[in-house]
């Protein structure tokens, strides 16, 4: 996305913050269909024919990413590192003498704090409406880990592959066929 401030329920085309038709909980086919060029035809249709069960898939991916990558405060790390960089080199204060007060931003005044509180409230309410309507990732089956024995640490040779699943131990490396495996809480690639 080039152009950010089209972005995160804001538009610059007529109103800077669109509490009503750009709002975080609402359905982005829906929006999109209504008020933009439409969705993503092989997105639509690989949803519509649910093709591989392409459906429970995304669901089953996005609830594991929200472990990590799409948690909301891993989002929103990303937000507030880069604004401090943004201010850190000036760039904030660049961008205000360009554009506070501009058509872009609806004459409105260029403050990014106000901006990091807006993205923060956006972000927070729009992951919760994926996870609870989109995705309903409450409602999918368990991720396979049931539970975490930690007292049952592996030994620093045991051998295992990315499945999990011990396969030998270190001093047994030259025997596997190459791939990747997990030694001693590390990865190893074996050509």
């Amino acid at each position: 996305v080039w152009d950010m401030d089209a972005t995160c329920g804001q538009r610059w085309s007529d109103d800077y913050y669109h509490s009503t038709i750009m709002r975080p909980d609402q359905d982005y086919a829906e929006y999109l269909a209504r008020y933009e060029h439409g969705d993503y035809n092989l997105f639509k249709r690989m949803c519509e024919t649910n093709a591989y069960n392409f459906n429970e898939e995304v669901r089953l991916r996005y609830r594991d990413l929200r472990q990590n990558w799409l948690a909301t405060e891993n989002i929103l790390k990303r937000f507030h590192t880069y604004l401090d960089e943004f201010k850190t080199v000036g760039a904030d204060q660049r961008e205000y003498a360009r554009w506070n007060g501009d058509t872009d931003i609806s004459r409105r005044n260029l403050n990014f704090d106000t901006e990091m509180d807006y993205i923060t409230d956006w972000f927070t309410r729009r992951m919760n409406y994926l996870d609870t309507t989109r995705f309903d990732i409450a409602s999918l089956p368990p991720s396979g880990i049931s539970n975490v024995d930690m007292a049952a640490s592996p030994a620093d040779n045991d051998v295992y592959d990315l499945g999990g699943r011990r396969v030998g131990n270190a001093e047994q490396l030259d025997q596997l066929p190459a791939g990747v495996y997990i030694v001693g809480g590390k990865k190893y690639v074996k050509k």
